[in-house]
């Protein structure tokens, strides 16, 4: 339950501290009193836009914070999974709104984001404003009802997540059909691309051992020449070098001990001697290895030719690219060659997750059936205690052609204030005081099962007065039993019914020439005249205050 509220600095509101108890609560104040700023300021900590123009004239900065306190397990559990949960019990939520428009939010003094405090916000407590009871011409809002009030909450979790799957496969169906459409349109090309680069059988860099065979090739008469002037002139029959490199050396020995200083000479031109012979003989191998050969020129410039265009025409610089793309073709190749074990697996995954949404969808809609007859006796009941004792509410389940996210149905709310009149939609024949019982009702039932700590009804009783006033105060006072209720009210009936009443006024400076708001919970004797003062208007007079005191008296 909401335990304290501090604001400041928010609109109209200089600084605003009140404590809230338990039960039934209710707010009152004149037109324009600043009502509106109160349930805007608890909006913002369920996540409500903010900009500057929420920040009081002259201020920084504006704070809201409330303290929650009694939680129920589903928001400890909130917390705990969030590592936000303090040990003393208490939910501290904070939002700061500076004067640029900028944004802060905390939690039991950790920083959140927006989205955070937003989902934390409709946990601790439900706004419901008079503009809402427009939700209940809607479709959508009548299948939510139906659907809270459930015997089987869990059932629908489990058919979402049921209809989840079945659209993941059904996508995952479209998306294989149109892959495969792609693939068939481009088999035939790919096919022809992936055979002419198997028949090439490219080996990865051999591009380069070509390019110096065919240099060899070309230049074969030309170095056939040269390593055989050269290995003439190293070995020759005639005059060579080795044959007077050999003469030195022979009459280098015959001085040798007679002047040993020539000795390391006389080595190092023998290593020549060994060197020159050993190159020679290569040079000889090389000569009769080395020879001109046409074809087997045309040959290697053909295989170099091959894979010049095979670049060209594929955009690549060598054969490992050439290689990568001939793998890439040929999977596309298999996979449009497997492409119909790919699709019936796909089509029965598909058609499984579908039977799947059917069982548990025709269980949904049984489990609805059952709960909206339910729903309806309850509530043609709830409102004979409102004064409606014709009433009658259906909810009517009728059921969809195809899956959709929520089940195979739709519910459509049907009312008649009179027994004899024949049942229509809710939003077409309800009046606003009618939607305002009808709504109350609701709430009362949905809060019974939601476990909400706190609810905070703006204005629920537009257009009802008089006996039906007072029942609706009667169901305020009965929730409060069981959930945290807060009314801001414009009946005494209402107010009257509370076990504890607050004012909001606006007070203006004429120092400061601007308007302030203020909060305040009532003593008994101001309640007195503060319910007066509904009955009457400005003036109160002495029958208000008797009947002021007689409706308290009743409440007690």
């Amino acid at each position: 339950m909401l335990q304290l509220l501090r604001i400041q600095d928010f609109i109209l509101i200089d600084l605003l501290e009140v404590s809230f108890a338990s039960g039934f609560t209710s707010i009152t104040g004149e037109t324009g009193a600043g009502k509106s700023i109160f349930v805007g300021a608890l909006s913002m900590l369920q996540g409500r836009r903010a900009d500057s123009s929420l920040v009081k004239a002259g201020a920084k900065r504006s704070v809201i914070e409330a303290t929650f306190v009694e939680l129920p397990p589903h928001v400890e559990e909130w917390l705990r999974q969030r590592d936000l949960w303090m040990e003393d019990g208490a939910c501290v939520v904070w939002r700061e709104i500076s004067a640029m428009g900028r944004s802060r939010c905390f939690i039991n003094d950790t920083p959140v984001s927006l989205a955070t405090l937003s989902e934390l916000g409709v946990l601790l407590i439900d706004i419901h404003s008079q503009h809402q009871n427009l939700q209940l011409s809607s479709n959508q809002f009548q299948l939510h009802i139906v659907d809270r009030m459930s015997d089987d909450p869990q059932l629908l979790s489990a058919y979402k997540a049921s209809y989840t799957q079945y659209e993941e496969a059904t996508h995952a169906l479209e998306e294989l059909k149109s892959q495969i459409a792609r693939s068939r349109e481009e088999y035939d090309y790919n096919l022809f691309r992936y055979q002419e680069l198997s028949d090439a059988q490219l080996v990865e860099g051999e591009e380069e051992g070509l390019l110096e065979e065919e240099t060899l090739l070309r230049h074969a008469d030309e170095i056939k020449s040269t390593l055989y002037q050269v290995q003439e002139m190293l070995d020759g029959e005639s005059s060579n070098v080795i044959s007077q490199l050999s003469g030195a050396i022979r009459q280098l020995e015959e001085i040798t001990s007679k002047f040993p200083r020539v000795e390391s000479h006389l080595e190092r031109l023998s290593s020549c001697a060994i060197d020159m012979r050993d190159v020679a003989r290569d040079l000889a191998s090389f000569t009769e290895q080395v020879d001109t050969n046409p074809e087997a020129l045309a040959h290697v410039t053909a295989r170099l030719d091959l894979i010049n265009t095979l670049c060209q025409k594929y955009h690549h610089s060598d054969t490992k690219g050439l290689i990568a793309l001939r793998e890439e073709l040929h999977k596309k190749v298999q996979f449009c060659d497997g492409q119909e074990d790919l699709l019936l697996e796909a089509e029965k995954k598909s058609a499984a997750a579908l039977k799947e949404v059917r069982l548990l969808g025709e269980k949904l809609s049984k489990t609805r059936q059952s709960t909206a007859l339910k729903l309806g006796k309850k509530l043609s009941e709830e409102l004979r205690l409102l004064e409606m004792p014709h009433a009658r509410v259906e909810f009517r389940v009728t059921p969809l052609d195809a899956p959709s996210p929520t089940g195979y149905d739709r519910v459509e709310v049907l009312f008649s204030a009179n027994g004899d009149a024949e049942l229509q939609p809710v939003g077409s024949v309800a009046s606003g005081g009618e939607m305002a019982r009808l709504m109350l009702s609701i709430k009362a039932m949905l809060a019974a099962c939601d476990h909400l700590p706190t609810i905070l009804f703006d204005e629920i009783d537009t257009g009802v007065s008089g006996r039906v006033a007072d029942r609706m105060g009667q169901v305020l006072r009965s929730m409060g039993h069981h959930l945290q209720v807060i009314a801001i009210t414009h009946l005494p009936q209402i107010a009257a019914r509370s076990e504890a009443q607050m004012a909001i006024s606006k007070h203006y400076n004429e120092e400061t020439e601007r308007a302030s708001t203020e909060l305040r919970t009532l003593s008994p004797q101001e309640r007195e005249e503060e319910v007066a003062r509904l009955i009457s208007g400005s003036v109160i007079t002495p029958v208000a205050i008797a009947a002021a005191q007689e409706l308290l008296q009743n409440n007690d």
